[in-house]
């Protein structure tokens, strides 16, 4: 995990340049900054949450956390469609690959 930096030095290194003007608060520097930065924190968390299926919503996550969220997803993803993929390849009818996805998926089906 990175070494979080201090507020001062994170303004010397990211901020000072966008929102000042010759080394003085620029203010339409600083409230177009403050509204991307708005526009960030709407719009963040429902990327997150999408991507790690509902488990982080948070702005302020490590990415890290988010990714391997994702990861999960995707891993079982691709796990179901290689196990779906062979049992179509493997069918001898129709009937029986429905019964091997319901067991599969645990469908329980009501006529």
């Amino acid at each position: 995990m990175k070494k979080e930096k201090n507020y001062k030095q994170n303004y010397e290194e990211f901020w000072k340049d966008l929102v000042e003007t010759d080394g003085v608060l620029d203010l339409d520097k600083i409230q177009r900054e403050l509204s991307d930065y708005h526009f960030m924190l709407e719009e963040v968390p429902k990327v997150y949450c999408s991507v790690s299926g509902g488990m982080i919503s948070k702005p302020n996550t490590y990415a890290f956390e988010v990714i391997g969220e994702f990861d999960k997803r995707f891993d079982d993803k691709e796990i179901t469609k290689d196990d779906v993929g062979d049992m179509i390849k493997t069918a001898t009818d129709l009937d029986s690959l429905k019964e091997e996805l319901k067991e599969y998926f645990d469908i329980i089906l009501t006529p």
